[in-house]
């Protein structure tokens, strides 16, 4: 334990790491599952694909929350200690930076990468795809703000 009874930061960032990369192994189902209902509704019914991605989210957020508690039992702490200790790392800005840093130093795709596929021609892709979103979010728009409206950046993505 560090200052005040919290986590400290390195070993915070260390048991954030490790429930996340526990709780990504035991929701990979989770997700490929939700993939295929998607495109099973996608373009059929906007009620229908929303509501399964307001189900894959609470799926992945109590797989989540399982293997959060499973590893603060099994380390012997409280989670009233880990949740102070998250909410006191991720208010500092640079703590903020280095979890984002750690992320995306973290991301290991073994995926082959076309040879024509340059910065520009990734930019351009990029942004045809954001395009087609957001075109495309305009049918599902009304389902979205009925359900949730917080919804809109996961269903534009």
């Amino acid at each position: 334990m560090g200052k005040n009874g919290l986590v400290d930061k390195q070993c915070m960032m260390k048991l954030m790491k490790i429930v996340g990369d526990f709780s990504k192994y035991r929701s990979k189902d989770i997700s490929k599952e939700a993939q295929q209902k998607r495109l099973d509704v996608y373009g059929k019914d906007k009620e229908k694909y929303v509501e399964t991605i307001m189900e894959t989210m609470s799926r992945e957020e109590e797989s989540f929350n399982f293997c959060t508690t499973a590893i603060l039992i099994a380390l012997n702490i409280a989670q009233e200690t880990y949740m102070r200790s998250e909410q006191a790392l991720i208010m500092d800005p640079m703590c903020q930076m280095e979890l984002l840093q750690k992320g995306i130093e973290s991301e290991h795709d073994a995926s082959d990468v076309p040879a024509a596929l340059d910065k520009a021609r990734t930019i351009e892709l990029l942004k045809e795809a954001n395009d087609k979103s957001f075109e495309a979010y305009k049918d599902y728009a009304a389902a979205v703000k009925a359900k949730d409206p917080y919804l809109t950046p996961v269903v534009v993505s």
